[in-house]
């Protein structure tokens, strides 16, 4: 019973973290419709996004622990090494990819501020 609610609870978190983060990324469409407290709307859902995101994270810690409950293969048919060798290779510029953006955007990266208005040059990654 614990793993189908943990399931439910993942699928749930995990479409609310992208309804909120995407609601949250337009702040100067938002503006036009509702004024300046756009801004610190768009703050609020990002952070609720950051909180669903979390608890999904949590659900896929919570899985390892209860797993549903039906016949599927608890392991690879390979060896672990070859498992933890694929998500290297996916983490490392998966990683990089998350600090660059974070790096770049500031704190943009959870407050929404009107004077941080993207412009052609924060375009560039490198």
């Amino acid at each position: 019973m614990i793993a189908w609610i943990n399931l439910a609870v993942l699928i749930v978190s995990t479409v609310l973290t992208l309804y909120f983060y995407v609601r949250s990324a337009g702040p100067a469409a938002l503006e036009r419709k509702i004024g300046a407290v756009a801004y610190r709307k768009c703050t609020q859902y990002r952070i609720i996004s950051a909180v669903f995101m979390t608890l999904a994270s949590v659900n896929y810690v919570l899985y390892v622990f209860y797993p549903l409950p039906l016949p599927l293969a608890r392991t690879f048919p390979w060896p672990w090494w070859l498992s933890a060798l694929i998500a290297l290779a996916i983490a490392i510029p998966s990683g990089y990819l998350f600090f660059r953006g974070m790096k770049d955007a500031g704190e943009e990266t959870m407050l929404v501020k009107k004077e941080h208005a993207l412009n052609e040059n924060q375009y560039l990654l490198l």
